[in-house]
């Protein structure tokens, strides 16, 4: 649920959501990752997990705070089978990047500007509410959703890595650095 524990994230919403439909998700386990963000909102997250784990009778939200390094953060990526990303911004972030590379799903709201990244209509999806949000999560939608994505990964990665690999922009970055960009 969202990549870190600042407020435009909105975890606290998406605690309350799942806890309150639990039943609807009781095949996913919720993964909070808040390894940076303010010391408040990290705690509120914190507690809310762990609320919400008692009310559930089971550890049904896991909240990361420590920071990974590359080879566990690839991991998170690869093992994350859809991040849902309830932010009220974002430019196409390294993590949603990270995910679809990994070959895994980014649930995205609707007023992200995710329509021309790669990856969109296939391993990234948009939602108007949480509740629409939900259909996507059902065991059935996830298998079909994940299949769309399978099938498109290989082009989907090819696409990442020619707008966002440093090879793609290196000389983009050196033109500017030495002055020299238009």
């Amino acid at each position: 649920l969202g990549y870190s524990a600042s407020p435009g994230q909105q975890q606290l919403n998406l605690v309350d959501f799942f806890t309150t439909h639990s039943r609807d998700f009781s095949h996913i386990q919720f993964v909070v990752p808040i390894q940076y963000g303010p010391a408040d909102i990290i705690a509120k997250v914190l507690a809310a997990c762990a609320s919400a784990n008692a009310h559930l009778g089971k550890e049904h939200f896991v909240a990361i705070t420590e920071f990974f390094d590359t080879k566990n953060s690839a991991l998170l990526r690869k093992s994350t089978d859809v991040l849902i990303n309830n932010s009220i911004s974002d430019a196409f972030s390294g993590t949603i990047q990270e995910v679809v590379y990994a070959g895994n799903l980014v649930l995205a709201a609707e007023h992200l500007p995710y329509r021309s990244m790669p990856g969109f209509g296939t391993a990234i999806k948009h939602y108007d509410t949480l509740d629409t949000a939900a259909s996507a999560l059902s065991l059935s939608g996830l298998r079909s959703w994940r299949r769309q994505a399978q099938n498109a990964e290989i082009s989907n990665r090819d696409q990442l890595h020619r707008i966002s690999s440093w090879q793609a922009v290196f000389k983009d970055w050196q033109s500017f650095i030495n002055g020299t960009a238009k």
